[in-house]
């Protein structure tokens, strides 16, 4: 039987959001709302997929004081896309109209060095898109800061628990059957920063439990080994996911106009064998007067993480190849124009999956 508890709760924290905004107008001071509405672009070309796409995406991103220490944030929009797109096995990339949630959750930090946020969580927050991108899960997260020296020193810990989706790829939120599944992850985080430097590093133990049924499916056609990928109810991943995860990004600071950066990401899934258990990204990027690039590489095992919750970008599971960015801001930053294109290669023949070329444009702008 059916329980819709992962949108009852989406629902319900919205819900609560706007009602809480609705009949405390009167402190609009405390009320913040930034739009945002973007254009892009992007094709894909290969022998399993193809796709010319056209999209509009508008969001809203709305942060709401209701008291000193309890925060309620939002952030959703609008999807409109048109193109045509032919698949063999999985229509991720099909144009369609949907509404979107990129997050949504109430924060409460009871001290400084505590905090608690409930509700929906982007786990792109973890920054390792071979791992988890940019989707939402229902959980709760904690972060304690153990060692922190004003804005030099952050050292902390933190832990989620959350509600996995596994529903329709196109939606990724909605009902969750019995035996939901989860996950937990717990972090150690270290951030430091100077006038020259600023290092950003986080590890990570991840465990996911209950994964099964469409996300198993799903994920057969995107990379991961399973079974019974015929229907819904036979689908099984063939290994559990459970492992390590590890992040790191030094930037430095030659002058007010230009930066460089060099950043990377190792992942590992000790339930699967040596041979398809490993991830990894390493890359660099330069700034250089709001003009700004990035250059990474990427290899990603059949097995390291769940295909069905990781970069469709990169081409989900078992693949390897490079990323380019350029890009430019200006208008103080609200407006951002950027052009990505990505050239992946399956490591282990696959009946599902070929070698992938995907070009995106993107014109974002803030107001």
């Amino acid at each position: 039987m059916k329980k819709y508890l992962l949108f009852n709760s989406l629902i319900t924290t919205i819900t609560t959001l706007l009602v809480l905004l609705t009949s405390n107008y009167a402190y609009a001071k405390n009320l913040t709302i930034q739009k945002e509405s973007s254009f892009y672009a992007f094709s894909v070309d290969s022998a399993k997929n193809e796709a010319r796409i056209f999209g509009i995406d508008f969001k809203f991103k709305v942060n709401y004081g209701i008291s000193d220490n309890l925060t309620a944030s939002l952030k959703a929009g609008v999807v409109l896309e048109t193109g045509s797109q032919k698949s063999l096995n999985v229509d991720e990339f099909a144009p369609g109209y949907r509404i979107k949630l990129d997050e949504g959750y109430l924060r409460w930090q009871p001290l400084s060095q505590v905090e608690l946020k409930f509700g929906g969580i982007n786990q792109k927050e973890y920054g390792v898109p071979i791992f988890l991108d940019s989707v939402v899960f229902v959980g709760a997260k904690q972060k304690i800061s153990v060692l922190k020296f004003d804005n030099f020193l952050d050292t902390y810990l933190s832990a989620q628990q959350a509600i996995p989706s596994n529903h329709a790829l196109s939606t990724r939120l909605g009902a969750v059957i019995e035996g939901t599944p989860s996950l937990f992850i717990e972090s150690l985080g270290i951030n430091l920063k100077t006038r020259y430097l600023q290092l950003t590093t986080e590890g990570s133990y991840f465990y996911f439990s209950n994964l099964y049924g469409n996300v198993a499916k799903t994920s057969g056609f995107m990379g991961n080994s399973v079974t019974g990928t015929e229907n819904d109810d036979t689908a099984k991943f063939l290994y559990n996911f459970q492992g390590i995860v590890l992040n790191a990004v030094a930037t430095i600071y030659i002058n007010d106009e230009l930066n460089i950066d060099v950043h990377g990401s190792y992942l590992n899934n000790t339930e699967a064998p040596v041979n398809k258990a490993m991830g990894y990204i390493a890359g660099a990027g330069l700034v250089y007067n709001k003009i700004y690039s990035s250059f990474d590489i990427f290899y990603n095992e059949q097995d390291s993480s769940p295909a069905y919750y990781n970069s469709s970008k990169f081409g989900h599971n078992n693949r390897e190849g490079i990323s380019l960015i350029l890009g430019h801001k200006w208008q103080n930053d609200l407006m951002d124009l950027s052009l990505q294109y990505v050239d992946s290669k399956v490591i282990n023949i696959s009946a599902h999956q070929s070698d992938a070329k995907i070009i995106s444009l993107t014109f974002a702008k803030e107001f």
